[in-house]
């Protein structure tokens, strides 16, 4: 039987993996802390805390999983379902996303001003070209002139478009 309602989602119910939801939290808040110390300085001073860093690669890796969770039961081949999963994953994370860079760009205005003019203006200008279209890490010098953070948006978004292409052919091999 053929369900209509089924056509508008973009993959089929599936359990939710609660206890790595956890995982996700606890990996952001080792990047924050990384990035807190890194600026400031502070009680969390320590080797630990300065490998802050890797919770962006564990934060990659259990979101595939996730993802591939979530997808696998999705067939990809199905007119309309790349762009249903695209529109999903475009509308949970681009709203934010496009916030983040209107909250920096004030400070990205002000450096401007201190910066004198040449190789570095000329990447950050650059920036406001590719950062709204999730780029920016993908053009050397561009990644952190206008919102640092979201370099990891880019990356981000190249594994969004490359799972429904490879999550089939993984699924297939045992």
């Amino acid at each position: 039987m053929h369900n209509v309602g089924d056509e508008a989602t973009a993959h089929p119910a599936v359990q939710h993996l609660d206890a790595l939801t956890s995982l996700r939290f606890f990996a952001a808040l080792y990047v924050l802390m990384f990035h807190y110390t890194s600026i400031s300085g502070s009680i969390f001073e320590g080797q630990v805390v300065r490998m802050g860093y890797t919770g962006v690669t564990f934060f990659f890796v259990l979101s595939g999983f996730i993802l591939a969770h979530n997808y696998h039961q999705v067939d990809f081949a199905k007119p309309g379902a790349i762009f249903r999963y695209v529109l999903a994953r475009f509308s949970r994370i681009y709203p934010v996303y496009l916030l983040s860079l209107l909250a920096g760009m004030p400070f990205l205005l002000v450096s401007f001003g201190k910066v004198t003019s040449g190789v570095t203006t000329t990447m950050a200008a650059s920036s406001l070209l590719v950062a709204p279209f999730g780029l920016q890490a993908w053009f050397p010098g561009t990644a952190c002139s206008l919102n640092c953070p979201s370099w990891s948006i880019s990356v981000e978004a190249f594994f969004y478009l490359m799972l429904p292409f490879l999550l089939a052919p993984i699924m297939r091999t045992p």
